[in-house]
């Protein structure tokens, strides 16, 4: 058969949420419990979101938005202005969460 599958618009039960805009704005560090931490400052919708990692997993990070900065370049007090998409979840403690990053061209 020929037929195309129906493609279910987004924000279907069983789809988690849409992607938002977002803009990564920065690279910084801060001490946590478990020393140093690296971290991506995210601006969504005004609201600054920070999503920790080493450098190599902030890289896999600014790939998914589709920017390709390499890990050994990845450094605390980068100013940024990469917009992206992102999809949100809810943390432990019910402040927001990015679960997922895209390029902005997927909207």
């Amino acid at each position: 058969s020929t037929g195309s599958p129906t493609r279910q618009p987004l924000g279907v039960s069983g789809q988690k949420a849409s992607p938002v805009p977002a803009v990564i704005t920065k690279i910084d560090r801060m001490k946590t419990r478990q020393g140093e931490s690296m971290f991506l400052k995210v601006d969504v919708g005004g609201e600054t979101v920070r999503v920790f990692g080493r450098p190599e997993e902030l890289a896999e990070r600014l790939e998914a938005s589709g920017y390709d900065i390499p890990a050994s370049e990845i450094e605390a007090g980068m100013e940024l202005h990469l917009p992206c998409l992102v999809k949100l979840g809810q943390g432990n403690s019910g402040y927001k969460i990015i679960e997922e990053f895209l390029p902005e061209a997927a909207a």
